[in-house]
């Protein structure tokens, strides 16, 4: 009776043993979850590169005002780089970036003959968002800068540089612990410029403005 009653306090001591080492098992298995949260901490700072589609609008007249004026279509690539720094408070996070690309953002005006190439694009803008642990949707805003080349009558070419403004909206996600992919749409208005063709016997005051969606890539660190 004595060794019957042994063997069945064994066995449950046994099975009590088995039983917590599952437990324990299960409570391992849980790690990834701390992983997983890691990924939603956006403070610090980051490099990366982009590239982008842009559209826009070139506006013209005479300098001083006069006639004739017109406006016509140009579009294009660009190929860039940003980097920047981001601050978490909870869910909000605000920075600052820049960005600069080379562009080949072209259009003309058959009738005149003129046409216009982007030649180059810079910004400084501050962003400010809202995160939902690895996902970041922000808006944006800056100075933006423009190098472009205007030709006229196929003859006489001027580059200038332009300043302006910038707002935008976008969206990023940490695709790992120091990997973010981003998606962004900005509107740019690069104001007015006199570009003095022939020496000045033809001042011609430019502007234009465009609209540009990039797709990008930043390291964090």
């Amino acid at each position: 009776m004595w060794t019957k009653t042994k063997i069945v306090f064994s066995s449950v001591l046994l099975l009590s043993a088995a039983g917590v080492a599952n437990a324990a098992d299960l409570i391992v298995e849980d790690a990834p979850v701390a992983e997983i949260a890691a990924l939603g901490d956006w403070t610090g700072a980051y490099v990366g590169g982009n590239i982008g589609w842009s559209a826009g609008t070139v506006n013209w007249e005479i300098a001083g005002g006069g006639p004739p004026d017109g406006s016509y279509d140009l579009d294009g690539f660009s190929v860039g780089v940003q980097g920047g720094y981001n601050w978490q408070m909870d869910n909000v996070v605000f920075g600052i970036e820049g960005d600069v690309a080379l562009a080949s953002i072209y259009g003309e005006d058959l009738s005149i003959p003129a046409n216009r190439t982007i030649n180059w694009t810079a910004s400084l803008r501050g962003r400010l968002g809202y995160a939902w642990d690895a996902v970041l949707l922000y808006a944006t805003a800056g100075v933006a800068v423009a190098n472009s080349t205007g030709e006229v009558f196929l003859i006489d070419d001027v580059t200038e540089t332009h300043v302006g403004w910038t707002v935008g909206v976008g969206a990023e996600a940490m695709v790992s612990e120091n990997v973010s992919a981003k998606l962004e749409y900005n509107y740019a208005d690069y104001g007015a410029v006199t570009y003095d063709y022939f020496l000045g016997a033809l001042p011609v005051d430019t502007g234009f403005t465009t609209h540009t969606v990039k797709a990008g890539v930043n390291f964090h660190f």
